[in-house]
């Protein structure tokens, strides 16, 4: 059985929350206390700063996006444009969390997990929702 469009953007979102996931646990588990570390200062201000910037960038871009979306007529272009929604603040807050695993990685220190969890909290918060689509594409799903 085949997934409908909508369920393919789910599926998209959940599996890059748990390549996410997945990351952060290796990292952690197995990488965190093994090994030398590096000491880079700016990297506790690098990270929480685009942090930041990807939070308002995707929520930014995310309502831009929500004023064209009246603008499709087709079933399947409203489909593509909420698609293209998903993947652009899903990408944005991806980035943000990688770079704070990434830091974690490199330096050993916990407090970028902390980033990484409110940076994937805000990366949850745009989760695909069937509302969400009815509401701003005048669909029923």
């Amino acid at each position: 059985m085949q997934a409908n469009p909508y369920q393919r953007i789910e599926i998209f979102f959940y599996s890059l929350a748990a390549g996410q996931i997945l990351f952060a646990a290796i990292t952690y588990f197995f990488f965190l206390d093994s090994g030398e570390k590096s000491d880079i200062p700016q990297l506790l201000y690098v990270v929480p700063v685009a942090l930041i910037a990807c939070m308002g960038a995707a929520y930014f871009m995310n309502n831009k996006l929500r004023e064209t979306a009246p603008d499709q007529k087709e079933e399947a272009a409203k489909l593509s444009h909420y698609k293209s929604r998903v993947i652009l603040r899903g990408a944005l807050m991806e980035g943000a969390n990688l770079l704070a695993i990434v830091a974690a990685l490199i330096t050993g220190d916990v407090t970028f997990f902390f980033l990484f969890l409110i940076g994937f909290s805000v990366f949850f918060y745009f989760r695909p929702s069937r509302y969400e689509l009815e509401q701003d594409y005048q669909l029923v799903a």
